[in-house]
């Protein structure tokens, strides 16, 4: 096996006989830098090939690690060229990129200063306008407050005045309560009178009606006892006779005159009351006695109570009257009357 090694001194790429990769001369003098290949080494150079034969055997695993070392660092330098390549590709897409980004930043920044303008357009506009509304509004409430006080200006004055109109009505509420309690008293005394009145003249009327029966009954036996006399006696008893009843002829004619006389006062009495009664339900007000006393006056009712009671003392003397001239001068009269239910 041949140990001749061929080193090329140019700067190109060294190649062996064996076909293993060449060294540089840069390799070997870096390799030993203390001496020189031409010093310690036998090497001759191939004129044909231009380059220089390792000659020694000692220099072969040397020689067979730097081409492993070389073969390496090739090896590396592909990959980092590689590597270079591809990162200045990526490095061209990137600042493609950079600059495609810087170009949209731009569009957004335009873009955003441009809102941005009008933004703050928009709010100097709504700004001016709320602080316009919040004059108006100042300027309203400063109207709504004036009016306010001047209305609650007039609201005293007008309270002012209802306080006292309360104070004027609580007076005459109070007086009018005292006057209606004083009219109640008198009305109740009145009701009192007028119900005692009226129980005096039911029982009046009863007396009168008792006391018509008896006139009415006396005076038909009185006409029989005429009769009686007139066929029973002669002429000259006849004349006696008058001569005796005529005075009380005359006397009970009297006495049927005052008799007609009261009756028609009585009726005309009767007759005023119930026109009254008539015209108080007719006029629609009420038929209490509250408000009959409230339509007559206090002598009114006086001044009908007075002639009440003078009418009914007027006929309790009538009757009185009758009954004691009967008993006077014909008792018979009463004794025939008693005794008439027997005979029947």
């Amino acid at each position: 096996m041949s140990t001749h090694r061929t080193v090329n001194t140019s700067n190109g790429p060294t190649t062996a006989s064996n076909g293993e990769e060449p060294v540089s001369v840069g390799v070997l003098d870096s390799l030993s830098p203390c001496t020189t290949p031409f010093e310690s080494t036998d090497l001759e150079f191939d004129n044909y090939d231009g380059q220089f034969v390792f000659v020694g055997p000692e220099f072969e695993p040397s020689v067979q690690m730097l081409q492993q070392q070389m073969s390496v660092l090739a090896d590396n330098q592909t990959h980092t060229d590689e590597r270079y390549s591809r990162v200045k590709q990526e490095n061209a897409g990137l600042q493609a990129r950079i600059l495609m980004l810087e170009e949209q930043l731009r569009d957004v920044e335009i873009r955003a200063e441009e809102r941005l303008a009008e933004e703050e357009k928009r709010h100097r506009e709504l700004i001016g306008r709320v602080d316009r509304e919040k004059i108006l509004q100042v300027e309203n409430c400063a109207i709504r407050l004036q009016n306010i006080e001047t209305e609650n200006v007039k609201l005293k004055e007008d309270a002012g005045r209802l306080r006292a109109a309360l104070d004027k009505a609580k007076e005459d509420n109070e007086r009018l309560t005292d006057n209606v309690e004083l009219n109640e008293a008198m009305i109740m005394g009145l009701k009192q009178d007028l119900a005692n009145a009226r129980v005096e003249d039911r029982k009046q009327k009863d007396v009168i009606q008792n006391q018509q029966q008896i006139i009415e009954e006396l005076s038909k036996e009185l006409e029989l006892v005429k009769q009686e006399k007139v066929t029973a006696l002669t002429a000259l008893t006849l004349s006696q006779d008058k001569d005796v009843t005529s005075p009380l002829r005359t006397e009970l004619d009297s006495l049927r005159i005052q008799h007609k006389e009261l009756q028609e006062s009585h009726d005309e009495l009767q007759a005023m009351l119930l026109s009254q009664g008539r015209s108080l339900i007719s006029s629609g007000t009420s038929n209490t006695l509250a408000a009959e006393f409230a339509a007559m006056s206090q002598d009114d009712i006086k001044s009908a109570l007075q002639e009440q009671q003078e009418v009914n003392a007027q006929l309790r003397s009538y009757i009185e009257t009758i009954l004691t001239m009967i008993l006077e001068q014909q008792p018979e009269l009463l004794e025939v009357k008693m005794k008439k239910p027997e005979g029947c």
